[in-house]
């Protein structure tokens, strides 16, 4: 059945890709429609002169893929999708050549780019009419971007459907638009968004149905990966039935929103985090003699030994690396294979064994398909990966229990043919609490009853649950109060409705649509099991990455380019800025960090993490080693030598010969190692004058920190 199924799919990739070539008399009239269309929504300059297209068939619907491209590479490319009834689902225009180089501000303002947006949804997705809503979530952007993006959300009944939706990039210096992609139902049914349960009867079926699990998670980042203890969610794709209060399985669009795919990374599905470097044989030899580890000889006899590999599977790889877990630990990799029958086919084992316990962690084997019967239940293959696990670690065995929200949802790979494979997950408990991404994960082949993937991750250091846990009921009064739960649209889908094999257009799928109370989008499911706190998924508490708000910058001088450097996260902590207070070098360089490398995160409220912003600063240029003085106060000058590193302009400003000149009275005062790098930031219009002078040795104030900042960002 498989192989007949295999050749189907082959043929149906062969009529895919031909396509195009047979398709010019069928659908001639279509494609003239499809070019016309797309030429009368967007901008398509005669200067195109290569035009490339595809076409494929779904269901009713001819969906066209155009593409223009110039032959001299100047004006770059634009892709349209559009279907025979004139739906562009996509949209994107690539320059070839743009002023990208560094971190610059927009000249499109925010407020103007989401009005082009607006304006181009109503062009481009005018089915969609006055069901589109923008979702801000009001963070800060992202300095790199050098363009908007937005999101727009289905809304039917006043109610979100989030699986419906527009994505829209806007270029924030020309105001073009760069990408759009619409994913939208056709003909569906939204139920009456009136008659639901009460919102307290919702969370009182929310705690009872699906609850909170108490649960060890570890944190992210560099360094080692310490456990934390929070109540979070675990069933990712159950809600409260708004009609009934009942339990739905449907799709969870906020999965990724929420931040839950951080989760499942270091879940049980994912024991490849972190990708290790491999050691060389010499690291390998120091290794080995500092921890007493075992060989590479050892490791394969270990491996063949434990896994009954005989001597025709031939050892083609080999490599030891660090556990991403266990840090102090190490794992042997190794590949085994062999081919079945002399016929070409290849049969493959890839092993993991700990270089210190001799313990399988993982293993997975693969070998040609076959068309064998199905010859064990899942209650059967289920007994078969319990009785597994109990040889493999005996005394772990009893620390796992059986939990089911991690594993894959199985399905008859054809009509009344059952399943050739179960997947399996065996989550490590610590008295109460589930340790997500400890544990075991099995496969069982259910036509030969045999295990052909398993993995054992397991957290070597001592954990405890303290006495002091927050109880369940407080955990979700927490939960309802800090997050919340709403109303919102979902899709469910009939088993003979889901793909069996390969995702196909959203427009050919015909859901279902209920009608939920889920999890509000936006924020952390992890409360501190302690502390009643939201965490962030790297286990530090969620203060919510908003937009800062100061209350005494009204009517100030700088308070624009304030506002402006807020919504790119470029900000002090805390609701009040002082702007005539005097910035420390720490405050100061912290602006510019956030200017210059936005993704390196620094808690600005803890020395301790000094280090951390002075190290990325002195790695990047623009701070050098014995000029670290986080509480001295900037002066003037300093703060622009600072600025001038930050553009990569300093080997010009330390040009020995006196070509510089500045108009200011009270140049005499510059430090003369200073002076190139004052007439480099004046004449970029980085600073100016006040009164003829420009106070080199004055101390820098909050505002004019802001200012700076501002001006270097708009430095042409």
């Amino acid at each position: 059945m498989k192989r007949s199924l295999a050749f189907s799919m082959m043929l149906v990739m062969l009529v895919t890709l031909l396509f195009p070539l047979q398709a010019g008399a069928a659908y001639d009239k279509e494609l003239e429609q499809a070019i016309s269309t797309a030429k009368s929504v967007f901008n398509i300059a005669k200067g195109y002169d290569t035009f490339n297209y595809n076409i494929n068939k779904q269901n009713d619907r001819t969906v066209f893929n155009l593409n223009w491209r110039d032959s001299k590479n100047r004006l770059g490319e634009i892709g349209v999708t559009i279907d025979s009834h004139g739906k562009i689902t996509s949209y994107y225009s690539f320059k070839p050549f743009t002023d990208r180089n560094r971190q610059k501000l927009p000249k499109i303002s925010k407020s103007n780019a989401l009005r082009i947006a607006d304006d181009f949804i109503r062009k481009a997705a005018p089915f969609a009419g006055n069901k589109v809503m923008y979702v801000d979530n009001n963070e800060p952007m992202n300095i790199n971007e050098g363009s908007y993006r937005f999101l727009y959300q289905r809304v039917e009944n006043g109610v979100p459907f989030p699986e419906d939706n527009i994505n829209i990039n806007v270029d924030g210096m020309t105001g073009e638009i760069q990408n759009y992609y619409c994913n939208w139902h056709g003909d569906l049914a939204f139920p009456d968004a009136g008659d639901v349960i009460p919102l307290q009867k919702a969370q009182n079926e929310f705690a009872n149905r699906l609850g909170l699990k108490l649960v060890y998670k570890l944190t992210f980042g560099p360094g080692e990966r310490k456990p934390y203890l929070v109540y979070t969610t675990v069933y990712n794709d159950r809600f409260i039935d708004a009609k009934t209060g009942g339990l739905i399985t449907g799709n969870n669009y906020f999965n990724y929103y929420r931040g839950m795919e951080k989760d499942m990374a270091g879940g049980m599905a994912s024991y490849a985090e972190g990708e290790p470097v491999s050691l060389t044989p010499q690291e390998q030899e120091a290794v080995k003699n500092a921890a007493n580890l075992m060989d590479q000889s050892k490791a394969e006899e270990t491996a063949r030994r434990l896994l009954q590999i005989d001597g025709s599977f031939k050892l083609n790889h080999i490599s030891l690396y660090n556990d991403w877990q266990n840090k102090e630990e190490y794992i042997w990799t190794m590949d085994f294979g062999r081919e079945a029958n002399g016929a070409g086919q290849y049969t493959g084992i890839s092993v993991s064994v700990d270089a210190k316990t001799g313990d399988i962690t993982q293993f997975y084997k693969f070998s040609p398909e076959t068309d064998k019967p199905v010859r064990y239940t899942g209650e059967q293959a289920l007994k078969i990966a319990e009785d597994f696990i109990k040889s493999m670690q005996p005394a772990k065995a009893k620390e796992v229990e059986r939990t089911t929200w991690g594993e894959p949802f199985v399905e008859p790979v054809s009509g009344s043919e059952p399943p050739r494979q179960y997947d399996f997950s065996f989550t490590r408990k610590v008295q109460e609490a589930y340790f997500i991404g400890n544990g075991f994960n099995v496969t069982v082949d259910v036509t030969t009853g045999e295990v052909i993937n398993y993995s054992f991750n397991w957290y070597k250091k001592e954990l405890s649950v303290g006495e002091d846990v927050l109880s369940a009921e407080k955990a979700h009064e927490l939960l309802f109060n800090s997050v919340g739960l709403q109303l919102q649209y979902i899709s469910v889908y009939s088993p003979e409705n889901r793909e069996k094999l390969w995702p196909t257009s959203i427009e050919n799928r015909k859901p279902d649509i209920k009608l939920v109370y889920a999890l509000k989008p936006g924020k952390p499911v992890n409360i501190d099991a302690y502390t009643g706190k939201l965490l962030n998924y790297d286990g530090q508490p969620y203060t919510g990455d908003k937009i800062a708000q100061y209350t005494d910058i009204k009517g100030h001088w700088a308070e624009n380019q304030i506002k402006v450097l807020a919504e790119y996260g470029i900000s002090l902590p805390g609701n009040q800025l002082k702007p005539e207070q005097r910035i420390k070098q720490r405050e100061f360089l912290y602006l510019l960090l956030k200017a210059t490398n936005p993704y390196l995160s620094v808690d600005l409220n803890d020395s301790k993490n000094d280090d951390n912003l002075y190290n990325a600063l002195i790695s990047a240029g623009i701070v050098k080693d014995g000029e670290r003085l986080p509480d001295s106060f900037v002066t003037r000058q300093d703060a622009v030598k600072f600025v001038v590193r930050a553009l990569n302009f300093d080997r010009v400003a330390e040009v020995k010969k006196k070509i510089f000149a500045l108009p200011f009275k009270d140049a005499q005062q510059i430090k003369p190692e200073l002076y190139g790098y004052m007439a480099v930031a004046y004449g970029l219009d980085i600073i100016g004058g006040n009164g003829g002078n420009c106070y080199p040795t004055a101390a820098l104030t909050r505002a004019q920190a802001f200012s700076l900042v501002y001006n270097y960002l708009n430095v042409n």
